[in-house]
């Protein structure tokens, strides 16, 4: 995977793009003591899940990372991103859009990450400690409902200071209608004491059969804890 400069991306308003940052814009110990806070398990009596959003709103100061991490270096020429579509969002006043045309390799992906164009293959602080993560959950669907998508996390654990699971959890192919729909997947048992790549999203041309796809993510959020 290769890394290139989220300057880029396409149609994301510079608003959108700072919102989006959560924690890292912050001093790295203030973030990690943010994250450690975040993960802490609850006690006591039940109580409801805790949502750490990745993606809530285009102007939420509750999102967290940076949509910058574009792969492979190809994948820039055919990536189209916007964080302010006011289209037809699942939730509040804004959604996530990605307009995907296939070129060699035919295959791209973008990961949300803890700072700009960040692989793990250097220190930093800037991780997100989500111990107590049950799941990913999110909302997608098509623009014309053929679109087919692969969403992942935590996906830089083979760098020395990437995530903190070696294997990425994944989603099976997933294949999408043009009605919003809630997917989620499992973080039960999964070591993430250091996340580096909260979500990540990949498509190929084998998976669909246009050559240019268009669909839409929102309410993007991992459910920490709860319950006794």
């Amino acid at each position: 995977m290769r890394s290139f400069h989220y300057s880029v991306i396409a149609l994301a308003s510079v608003a959108g793009f700072i919102a989006l940052m959560g924690s890292p814009t912050v001093p790295p110990a203030q973030a990690a003591q943010q994250a450690t806070t975040a993960s802490a398990p609850a006690t006591g009596a039940a109580t409801q899940p805790l949502k750490w959003y990745v993606y809530k709103d285009a102007d939420s100061k509750e999102n967290h990372g940076v949509w910058s991490n574009i792969m492979p270096a190809e994948g820039a020429g055919m990536i189209s991103l916007s964080l302010v579509d006011k289209t037809d969002p699942k939730f509040g006043e804004t959604a996530v859009r990605m307009t995907v045309t296939f070129k060699t390799p035919n295959w791209c992906g973008l990961a949300v990450a803890c700072a700009p164009d960040y692989w793990g293959k250097e220190p930093s602080v800037a991780a997100w400690d989500l111990r107590g993560a049950k799941k990913l959950v999110f909302w997608a669907r098509g623009d014309k409902g053929t679109e087919s998508i692969q969403v992942k996390t935590m996906v830089t654990g083979g760098e020395r200071f990437g995530d903190s699971t070696t294997i990425a959890p994944a989603t099976p192919w997933l294949s999408l209608t043009k009605g919003w729909k809630q997917y989620e997947l499992s973080l039960e048992g999964v070591d993430a004491s250091r996340v580096v790549t909260n979500f990540c999203v990949v498509t190929n041309k084998d998976h669909n059969e246009n050559a240019a796809i268009t669909f839409y993510l929102d309410e993007i959020y991992v459910e920490m804890g709860g319950g006794k």
